[in-house]
């Protein structure tokens, strides 16, 4: 699990606007990255 906020997470797959990541990651996931990360928890 990371600690990195969505915003370092994005820069680092390449994405310059996180909003555009997320939106992204829902529609490959369902979820977005904060309900990714919540269900995810240990």
């Amino acid at each position: 699990m990371t600690c990195m906020s969505c915003d370092h997470l994005s820069l680092g797959f390449g994405y310059e606007d996180n909003s555009y990541f997320s939106k992204t990651f829902k529609a490959f996931s369902g979820m977005t990255p904060m309900e990714y990360r919540q269900s995810h928890q240990e």
